[in-house]
C-alpha cells in the first residue's frame, strides 16, 4: 500500500494494482505514479472495461493507441485496416 491509501477514508476500500489483469493495467496507463492499489469501485470499472475490449480483440498491446474511442468503434475501425496513427492526422479542409 502507497501513503495515500493508508491515510486515505478507511470506508474506500483499495485494491492492489498487481491483481488486475494485464488488460486492466494497460488501461489504467502508464501515470499511475507511486500507486499499487487503486480504489476497488475504479478497479471494477477498468475489469469490465477491459472485458469489453478484449471481447473485440484486443490485447494490452493493441489497446493503448486506441483508447480515446470505444471498444466497438475501434474494432470497426481496425476492421477495416484503419491504424490508430489515422486518428493523430490532421486534415485541413479548404
Amino acid at each position: 500500500m502507497n501513503s495515500r491509501a493508508r491515510g486515505a477514508d478507511s470506508s474506500v476500500r483499495w485494491v492492489p494494482i498487481a491483481g488486475l489483469t494485464e488488460l486492466a493495467r494497460a488501461l489504467l496507463g502508464e501515470r499511475r505514479g507511486d500507486r499499487d492499489v487503486i480504489p476497488a469501485h475504479v478497479g471494477d470499472r477498468v475489469t469490465a472495461l477491459a472485458k469489453q475490449w478484449a471481447a473485440h480483440g484486443f490485447t494490452p498491446e493493441t489497446v493503448h493507441p486506441w483508447v480515446d474511442l470505444g471498444p466497438a468503434a475501434a474494432a470497426l475501425l481496425a476492421a477495416r485496416g484503419i491504424s490508430p496513427a489515422a486518428l493523430q492526422q490532421h486534415i485541413v479542409a479548404t
